[in-house]
């Protein structure tokens, strides 16, 4: 990276709610291509790992130290880039992770809930920097 200068790859994927190892599959596979491409951040869409479709979504909540969310840090790590994807935690929040250097260096849990996430969700009660 230049000083001065980050390359931002924003994906644009289809998560399947549920099919978390698909969605996995895909993530990393942005992650590497992104490396590739030069980026030195990676962003992934509201609930990449987990899929997204209110009520359906709160059905399929991650523990923090799930296998899955380990895997995108570790690929982070190997590909030296920053990387934010969502999921659905396991106190059922909508959640934001950003990974670098091989660990977790932040998490927000989305706190203004849309009508239908209000109905399923946990709203958060902090807006960290």
């Amino acid at each position: 990276m230049t000083s001065g200068t980050i390359r931002v790859t924003s994906v644009c994927m289809r998560s399947v709610v549920g099919d978390i190892e698909g969605n996995l599959r895909s993530m990393l596979s942005h992650i590497r291509e992104s490396r590739t491409l030069g980026s030195d951040l990676v962003l992934f869409p509201e609930l990449s790992l987990t899929g997204y479709s209110m009520p359906s979504s709160a059905d399929h909540p991650l523990p923090i130290d799930s296998p899955y969310i380990g895997s995108i840090v570790d690929a982070a790590a190997d590909h030296d880039v920053i990387v934010c994807f969502g999921y659905v935690d396991d106190r059922g929040h909508i959640s934001q992770v950003v990974t670098e250097k091989g660990r977790i260096s932040g998490i927000y849990h989305k706190t203004h809930l849309g009508r239908r996430e209000s109905e399923v969700m946990t709203p958060g009660d902090s807006l960290d920097v």
